[in-house]
């Protein structure tokens, strides 16, 4: 991987200098040449007499795909709103740049499994899309027409949200190709989890919980769009319960997207591989105690806001009744963990330079 953060001028008619998009050394690919001679030769263009330069820049390149800086700070949209209450300049900065370095790996990813699904000459029919398009509505109790006018009010196109769909399902089928079909979970492995990890399994300890999910896509434009208003109102309910404006119940009643709501957010007691991992891991840890309102935590879900309840002991629940949860749970971690190593793979033989 190559790395350049260097940076250099182009003199501009009447003296002025501008940054180009990029600085290209010798001895470059002739695809990642061609790519930065075509903003080049936007940029020494003179321009007309009053007109406006526009110069856009490029963050990364991938294997002779670019991406541009406006493509990344677009990601950065959803969470403008928390980074703008960081009051400090100086940690409101660092913050962006972290927020902005994470959004440009996630695209280098997008661009590293775009080309591997080339490369498997993977493809998505018009069929594959329509199937999906049906079990959104299916799911959603809507039908073509309900699905299409609850996009347009997000401002959203049925031709952008097929394109978008096309995307999730080629990156589904990518990862089922390569990592998913490797990964097995044989019975052996499930009773020995499940004899290791018994006192961790939340059999021995369960929590009464009250939570208010905002649901969101799991992935994509849509998810996007959606996340910094979904981020506003998980707020706006905290601040309400701060101030003890209103209760726990009537805000999960009002707001919740989850089953519970009609019941105020009421799950009862759950134990560990209840909830989604990142709102689990704050949940069962010691510090935690009754009354405390956990969140907003972010998850494939949605946005949670968790309110804990009484604890109580349990005794360890039959290996019978956990070991189709325990399977799953050792699948997701592995095709995680394999996930990531094949990801990597693809960094190492992949030419990116970054120019962030």
């Amino acid at each position: 991987m190559k790395q350049n953060a260097g940076t250099q001028t182009i003199p501009e008619s009447g003296g002025r200098s501008i940054p180009p998009c990029c600085f290209v050394q010798k001895k470059k690919r002739l695809a990642y040449l061609c790519a930065c001679a075509f903003f080049g030769a936007l940029l020494l263009t003179p321009p007309k007499a009053g007109a406006s330069i526009i110069v856009e820049r490029i963050a990364a390149v991938v294997n002779g795909q670019i991406i541009l800086l406006s493509d990344v700070n677009s990601r950065l949209r959803p969470y403008m709103q928390r980074l703008m209450k960081i009051e400090d300049p100086n940690a409101r900065r660092q913050a962006r740049k972290k927020l902005q370095n994470e959004q440009l790996q996630r695209l280098i990813e997008e661009k590293l499994i775009l080309g591997e699904a080339n490369r498997r000459k993977i493809q998505i029919s018009e069929a594959e899309v329509n199937r999906a398009i049906k079990s959104v509505m299916d799911e959603n109790n809507v039908d073509y027409d309900g699905l299409k006018a609850a996009l347009k009010a997000q401002g959203y196109s049925m031709s952008q949200y097929k394109q978008d769909l096309k995307q999730q399902i080629l990156r589904l089928k990518v990862l089922n190709m390569a990592v998913r079909s490797r990964i097995s979970v044989s019975d052996d492995d499930v009773k020995a989890f499940y004899q290791k990890q018994k006192r961790r399994l939340g059999v021995d300890m369960k929590i009464e919980a009250q939570l208010i999910l905002l649901r969101l896509p799991q992935r994509g434009a849509q998810r996007r769009k959606k996340l910094q208003v979904a981020y506003t109102t998980i707020n706006t309910i905290k601040r309400k319960l701060e101030k003890k404006a209103a209760s726990f119940a009537s805000l999960a009643e009002k707001y919740s997207d989850h089953p519970s709501a009609s019941k105020g957010g009421l799950v009862g007691y759950i134990g560990q591989g209840d909830l989604p991992p990142a709102l689990e891991k704050i949940v069962f840890s010691a510090q935690t105690k009754k009354g405390q309102v956990i969140g907003p935590v972010e998850t494939d879900e949605g946005i949670y806001l968790l309110k804990i309840g009484d604890k109580q002991d349990s005794e360890a629940l039959p290996f019978n009744e956990v070991k189709n949860k325990l399977r799953k749970q050792i699948f997701q971690k592995r095709l995680e963990k394999e996930t990531q190593q094949w990801l990597d793979q693809l960094r190492r033989k992949a030419y990116i330079d970054i120019k962030l």
